[in-house]
């Protein structure tokens, strides 16, 4: 069973039959093989068997394996916990925990919205980036801004990571109050939320990423040209200086001697 009530189970025997029949039913049960579980644990349970009583009325309450019928699971609970069955005991406050956290089983199959996942320190925002940066500083500063972006990006997936397979956020607490269907339903949403989340993300990535490596070649290209502007300058001056030099010396021996 993919949940349970007790954190330890006695199986209250009444016989060798009856706790082979017990441990045939709780086999069938965690392979899924709803039928026969329901079968064995129906008629043990018929029989007094407190422990049967318990399983069975698990089966109808969640709808694993049975007709969903959560009065019917609390009848059976009632009657096993008044045979002694701890477990069973905590059973019967199921339904009334249920009717109190109604509004977080359904925040969970249909409210969630992902908000949490891209909130605080996962919230990143994309820098802006000019068509090109003219001095270090503002290269500097725009690398930084893009570096930045990135550790948030990546610390973004980290978390959507952490939070996987969907349904692993959800509280126990919570899920030991809905029916099978109910997590199905949550598990699906989930998925679906994590899904456009990190498809809006990365989009945005992509997007930067582009931004970025334009703003990076534009400006590689503008640094370069304006250091082959500036060699050429300084070529040009020191050409201009010995133009300069040579006509001074040509003019200073046409000079007709005293």
């Amino acid at each position: 069973m993919k949940r349970s009530i007790l954190c330890a189970v006695l199986i209250l025997a009444f016989g060798a039959a009856g706790a082979d029949e017990l441990s045939d039913a709780a086999a069938a049960l965690n392979a899924k093989n709803y039928p026969q579980a329901l079968a064995l644990y129906s008629r043990l349970a018929g029989a007094g068997n407190p422990e049967a009583m318990l399983r069975l009325g698990e089966m109808y309450w969640y709808g694993e394996g049975a007709p969903l019928d959560r009065a019917k699971g609390d009848a059976l609970f009632a009657q096993a916990a008044a045979a002694g069955n701890q477990a069973a005991v905590a059973a019967t406050s199921l339904s009334r925990d249920r009717q109190q956290r109604l509004a977080d089983i359904a925040y969970w199959t249909t409210g969630y919205d992902g908000a949490d996942l891209v909130a605080g320190k996962f919230n990143c925002v994309a820098p802006e980036f000019p068509e090109f940066s003219q001095t270090k500083r503002a290269v500097t500063a725009t690398s930084e801004a893009a570096d930045a972006y990135t550790a948030c990006y990546n610390g973004f997936i980290d978390h959507l990571q952490s939070v996987m397979p969907p349904g692993k956020a959800i509280p126990e607490a919570v899920t030991l109050l809905m029916s099978e269907q109910e997590l199905r339903q949550a598990t699906e949403h989930l998925g679906k939320v994590y899904a456009a989340v990190a498809a809006r993300a990365k989009l945005t990535a992509d997007q930067t990423l582009e931004k970025r490596d334009k703003w990076m070649a534009k400006t590689t290209d503008y640094l370069t040209t304006q250091k082959l502007r500036e060699k050429q300058y300084l070529d040009d001056m020191e050409r201009q200086r010995v133009s300069n030099n040579g006509a001074i010396d040509i003019a200073t021996r046409a000079q007709p001697r005293k």
